[in-house]
């Protein structure tokens, strides 16, 4: 039976929860520009998304959803299906893990929105010191900087895709030709 995306995502499969996926050493470089940003930057999120981030939202929507439609091709065909039964999380581990990139995508679109609306420039509601400006920031900055590793991740994760069933076709062509040639030698 296959798993929903939260729980793939939540507890995963084989103990390996696709949340997991996201830690590794990268993570620190996300920090440190999440960091990095939110202090040298010192423009008012609202200036920062309506003139650099926003508009990179086109390309990240664009990228990722344009190479999604040949991944699911990509991931319905013969050979990768031969790649699944070999890998431990199956399947859905391909489909979920492209799923997981768009969403850290959308995630970071709808945050760099709420800063272009200006919604994160206002004083907070509570007494709540300075510096909470700066981690909101860096937040935002944190995320844009997964956003470009995960759409990065699409456009790989396709590729790799292709040549995987490009070598497993060869394989199987190859299976094929060394079979007709048993059958005409007998």
């Amino acid at each position: 039976m296959p798993l929903s995306f939260w729980k793939w995502f939540l507890q995963g499969r084989n103990r390996k929860a696709g949340w997991k996926k996201f830690i590794n050493w990268w993570l620190l470089l996300h920090i440190s520009i999440g960091f990095l940003g939110s202090v040298l930057l010192p423009s008012p999120l609202k200036e920062s998304a309506n003139t650099v981030l926003l508009p990179l939202a086109g390309v990240f929507i664009g990228m990722s959803f344009a190479w999604v439609g040949n991944i699911q091709t990509l991931l319905l065909s013969q050979e990768s299906e031969k790649l699944y039964a070999i890998h431990a999380g199956g399947f859905e581990n391909y489909a979920y893990t492209f799923q997981s990139a768009i969403l850290v995508i959308l995630i970071t679109l709808v945050l760099w929105g709420m800063g272009g609306m200006g919604m994160l420039d206002r004083e907070c509601l509570w007494d709540c010191p300075a510096a909470t400006y700066d981690i909101t920031k860096g937040v935002l900055f944190f995320f844009a900087s997964l956003a470009v590793r995960e759409c990065w991740h699409v456009v790989v994760g396709a590729q790799l895709l292709l040549i995987a069933k490009r070598y497993i076709g060869k394989i199987d062509s190859s299976k094929e030709s060394e079979q007709k040639d048993i059958n005409v030698n007998q």
